[in-house]
């Protein structure tokens, strides 16, 4: 007979649900927070072109022309 701990198989009344391995849910993890890291250096690189542009444009109001 299938044993179901060797397997990494839940069963449920209404249906099996596959749980994959702890291996490779913490890949899947590891790789979504490379992600999220490289979403975040993106975001930090236009806010310091943005602020550059800003102090341009306050340079030209105030009349020092940068």
């Amino acid at each position: 007979m299938l044993n179901l701990q060797q397997t990494n198989i839940r069963c449920t009344t209404e249906t099996m649900i596959y749980k994959p391995p702890i291996e490779a849910r913490v890949l899947k993890l590891e790789e979504e927070n490379v992600g999220t890291t490289n979403e975040l250096y993106e975001l930090q690189v236009e806010i310091d072109m943005l602020k550059i542009k800003i102090q341009h444009l306050e340079n030209l109001v105030i009349g020092d022309n940068k």
